[in-house]
């Protein structure tokens, strides 16, 4: 998997923030079942070449996160528009969900720790945590934006605020590695979810009012060249070209 760096931070919300609105984009001329119709079979698609794939590959994993991202947002919308679930109550829900994937990772495997997602059982409990934190994030950003004046913008510095905690944590070791990343990765997707939403609404408003679709190609943009200055690290670094290990016996 990706080494947690500030790049692999930066990366991760602007990748996130696109998944939304890219997520908005289809979701309005197609329909919300075939939308998500067409974004699990990406998902599936994109998650079974990220299982196929030995090592982490830049160019694999982060299309892989945006397919989970996008497919997340409509989840979490679904819950809301279809099932009629307040996110006051999908927030709480999403959040118990996501603890109980790390729970049964961690019984089962004896870690949570990033580095050693080198099997495909810890890739399949990896990735679980990730879609159950995305829709997590998705209802936690849209419940503070509801509930702020100004939603969207002050929503972005609150999650700000917020994801610098888990980080001042291990900088003062007041706060595990582990614990912290899982907290942050919970934070990140509602703050890029609400900077996302606050370029993309309308203006005057809670937004800058940039629209959807131009938001989520300004954000390929600059998601692209993250992905590529990863990938040249990754090159760099000479990370190992091994093939992933067989699942231990349990």
């Amino acid at each position: 998997m990706a080494e947690p760096t500030p790049w692999f931070w930066m990366t991760t919300a602007l990748v996130s923030g696109m998944g939304q609105t890219a997520a908005d984009s289809l979701t309005r001329p197609l329909g919300p079942a075939c939308a998500g119709a067409l974004a699990l079979c990406v998902l599936v698609a994109l998650l079974t070449l990220q299982a196929r794939t030995s090592r982490y590959v830049a160019w694999v994993y982060w299309p892989a996160l945006l397919s989970a991202a996008v497919f997340a947002t409509m989840a979490a919308v679904a819950l809301h528009t279809e099932g009629g679930l307040g996110y006051e109550v999908t927030t709480p829900v999403c959040s118990l969900v996501l603890l109980t994937v790390l729970a049964v990772w961690y019984v089962t495997e004896g870690t949570l720790s990033v580095p050693c997602v080198r099997t495909r059982r810890r890739e399949t409990f990896y990735w679980c945590a990730v879609l159950a934190a995305f829709v997590l994030g998705t209802s936690a950003g849209n419940l503070a934006a509801a509930s702020l004046p100004q939603g969207y913008l002050l929503s972005t510095a609150l999650f700000l605020v917020l994801i610098a905690l888990p980080a001042g944590g291990v900088l003062f070791h007041r706060l595990h590695t582990v614990a912290a990343f899982w907290t942050a990765y919970a934070l990140v997707r509602p703050l890029g979810a609400s900077f996302a939403n606050w370029l993309a609404t309308p203006f005057p408003g809670d937004g800058l009012g940039w629209g959807k679709v131009p938001v989520t190609v300004w954000l390929a943009v600059v998601s692209v060249s993250l992905v590529g200055r990863l990938a040249d690290q990754q090159k760099a670094s000479g990370l190992p070209h091994s093939s992933r290990p067989a699942d231990p016996a349990p």
